[in-house]
């Protein structure tokens, strides 16, 4: 028997997106899991295909939904912190002060 891997996924990824609320929620259903994402269902559906085929995610069919279940938990995810707050930095145009020619200079 081998030793089961860390998995890495990006966190702003699609991928990673789902495996973090799989991992927040539990029981979901895969009608849920598209609501919250805000995404189009087949490609989660094609996301959730692939984690069923490596062993990472079970599917509950039912007769009106379908479940989804974690089966690892082993999972690390990697990137910025927060990709999408990134601290703007403002830059100041300095403007050169002409020097005053007024009356009391002349």
């Amino acid at each position: 028997m081998g030793v089961l891997k860390l998995i890495q996924v990006h966190k702003a990824s699609i991928d990673g997106r789902i495996l973090k609320i799989l991992l927040m929620t539990y029981p979901i259903t895969l009608d849920e899991l598209i609501e919250k994402l805000k995404a189009k269902r087949i490609p989660v559906e094609h996301k959730i295909r692939k984690f069923r085929r490596i062993g990472l995610v079970h599917v509950d069919v039912l007769p009106d939904k379908i479940y989804l279940r974690l089966r690892r938990t082993d999972i690390h995810f990697i990137g910025p912190k927060n990709p999408h707050h990134r601290k703007m930095v403002k830059h100041r145009i300095r403007r050169k002060v002409k020097p005053y020619e007024g009356m009391m200079f002349r």
